[in-house]
């Protein structure tokens, strides 16, 4: 198999551990936008900080899957090293392990935990989670949106 210029055998892949993969940004920490993303400025999320702690308990390979470790030419002013040590400096500071930072998914990413992601069946495409998707197709603002989650989600509740 070929991931840019890596090539890895399946023989590799089979060694492998699976692992979850946390989106940092407004899933694990809460951000502010002003704060720039070279900064790790959010307070801890407690559902999603207690979810990482359960699974690094149980054994579980967990990353952090973020877009601020990418070396996109467009980022050049950053250095991802940097920035990864601050979001496991930050990682540390709120009782979480030094946890792998990536912003680069493999065969062995079996779920990720993202803010902006869209679940959908696989093999059909069908949408099976209120997302982004909504917001992009009905042209609301992110209230409104969440307003309709809202009242979904207790009509399932009520039901």
């Amino acid at each position: 198999m070929v991931f840019g210029a890596t090539t890895i055998g399946e023989d590799k892949m089979k060694l492998g551990k699976k692992w979850i993969g946390v989106d940092f940004d407004r899933t694990l920490s809460t951000f502010d936008r002003s704060m720039g993303i070279s900064k790790v400025c959010g307070q801890p999320i407690p559902a999603m900080v207690d979810r990482i702690q359960k699974w690094v308990a149980a054994g579980k390979t967990v990353k952090i899957f973020t877009a601020r470790v990418s070396p996109h030419p467009h980022l050049a002013w950053h250095d991802p090293k940097k920035v990864e040590k601050k979001i496991q400096d930050w990682l540390e500071k709120y009782g979480m392990p030094r946890l792998e930072v990536t912003c680069v998914k493999d065969f062995l990413c079996e779920a990720l935990w993202d803010d902006k992601a869209v679940s959908v069946e696989r093999d059909t495409a069908k949408l099976l989670t209120v997302g982004p998707v909504e917001l992009i197709e009905s042209g609301d603002d992110w209230q409104s949106v969440l307003n309709k989650q809202k009242k979904a989600a207790a009509k399932i509740a009520a039901q």
